[in-house]
């Protein structure tokens, strides 16, 4: 498959054609094989949708499978790899740190209920060093450099090899305890630089899907926990694990 993909339902390829002609309201491709009539009622992504007429062939059975929203995948050449319910997620970091050959899409979902996936239709990624990382948590795909992610996992390891928990490295905001540990053993400099990485698009994918559990050592996902309304009721109790 060429770098002529346009969209990532094209790149995923599992097309239904329809009977009409017209602008697709998901990706904004022209197509004479859509399906009449405008998302459902109860659709959610209004803003990130286009002022078409159909749903084009290409983005008619991704809309029709929940997966796609309420999953983390992976999209190749007529393929899609899905996070499916208890796996280990540790692929998605390989993906992060070592992505496959382009054309590719990565969709990173914390709680599979925004059509996220959505605005990543147009972002289909034609390089393994800087790439496109669709979120159901930011408005557009995070552009993220791969040598940028590359030297902040290390950083992000050490800290999850002293059971910081990840929700404090999403936000950076550490409990009293983690701060006594780092000043009794000399690396407060390491929670300063997270604090000084926290708010940025590319980190917060980096924790989200790079995170191993000191326990297990396998990548654990961001839970509805770990979302920034939920962040102030937890700083005073967390404890690393």
């Amino acid at each position: 498959m060429t770098a002529t993909v346009v969209t990532v339902s094209q790149l995923i390829g599992f097309a239904e054609p329809g009977p009409v002609v017209g602008r697709c309201y998901l990706c904004g491709q022209e197509t004479n094989a859509g399906h009449p009539g405008a998302p459902s009622d109860s659709f959610t992504a209004w803003s990130s949708v286009y002022s078409g007429t159909v749903i084009c062939e290409y983005c008619w059975p991704l809309v029709h499978d929940r997966r796609f929203r309420a999953r983390s995948w992976l999209a190749t050449p007529g393929q899609v790899r899905f996070v499916e319910p208890g796996e280990d997620r540790s692929w998605l970091r390989d993906v992060l740190l070592d992505p496959p050959a382009p054309p590719f899409a990565l969709y990173l979902t914390r709680n599979g209920k925004k059509q996220g996936w959505i605005p990543l239709l147009r972002y289909v990624s034609h390089s393994r060093d800087r790439f496109w990382v669709g979120t159901d948590w930011t408005d557009r795909p995070v552009y993220c450099d791969r040598l940028w992610l590359a030297e902040r996992v290390e950083l992000l390891d050490r800290l999850a090899d002293r059971g910081v928990p990840r929700t404090q490295m999403l936000f950076g905001r550490f409990a009293p305890r983690v701060w006594r540990s780092a000043i009794q053993d000399g690396w407060t400099s390491e929670l300063e630089a997270v604090q000084r990485l926290a708010g940025d698009p590319q980190w917060e994918v980096l924790v989200y899907a790079a995170y191993r559990s000191r326990d297990r050592g396998t990548v654990r996902g961001v839970t509805r926990g770990d979302l920034p309304s939920d962040q102030l009721a937890e700083d005073a109790g967390e404890e690393p694990a």
